[in-house]
């Protein structure tokens, strides 16, 4: 059964590079920060529980449910690879320099070197059997992991779920980032990005 990944909440993208887009996050995200009004209900056991509506801050990679991802078009082999050593290495360099603008921006939500916040992980990769040999990796990590067919695109499959809390200072995100980086393509997923949110 085809399952739907809103985490409890719905995520409302916009402004992506010259025009707006309106509409959930499902499968991916942008190369950017985004700020979204969220009303309840919400996730008890991931998000806080607030009466009132707050902000929610992503950092995101491409919007592959939008416009659809060339790795999972292409007519590859039972026995191929998904992720590239060439993609890794072009994905960790953008993935760890994206990390610091990310805390940047969520400095002015009054995150400091000393919060801790749980973070919002996406993986893709090309077969549910890969999706799942990386999820069980991310359990041995006490994270909360869901996998699934991607919304955007059917030939896809998407590992997401939320870390424990983690210190937000940039050695410590970015360290994190790396290594999620790492045990993606340790599996053969393409770590994606991640996202939190301040008022947890």
């Amino acid at each position: 059964m085809k399952r739907t990944h809103n985490n409890g909440f719905q995520r409302i993208a916009g402004l992506v590079r010259d025009f707006q887009i309106l509409s959930p996050i499902k499968a991916c995200s942008i190369n950017q920060i985004l700020c979204a009004e969220i009303p309840q209900p919400l996730k008890p056991n991931v998000m806080p529980r607030h009466t009132h509506l707050f902000k929610v801050i992503i950092a995101m990679g491409l919007l592959t449910w939008l416009f659809g991802c060339s790795k999972g078009d292409r007519n590859d082999t039972a026995n191929s690879r998904y992720i590239t050593d060439q993609s890794f290495r072009e994905n960790l360099a953008k993935q760890t320099t994206m990390s610091p603008q990310t805390l940047a921006q969520l400095r002015q939500y009054n995150v400091t070197d000393n919060t801790t916040l749980r973070l919002e992980f996406f993986f893709y990769t090309d077969t549910e059997a890969k999706a799942k040999a990386l999820a069980a990796a991310l359990r041995e990590l006490n994270y909360e992991v869901e996998t699934g067919p991607s919304d955007g695109n059917e030939q896809l499959f998407l590992v997401t779920g939320w870390t424990d809390p983690l210190k937000m200072d940039n050695r410590s995100v970015v360290e994190w980032t790396e290594k999620m980086c790492r045990l993606g393509y340790e599996h053969d997923c393409e770590f994606d990005g991640w996202g939190t949110n301040p008022e947890q």
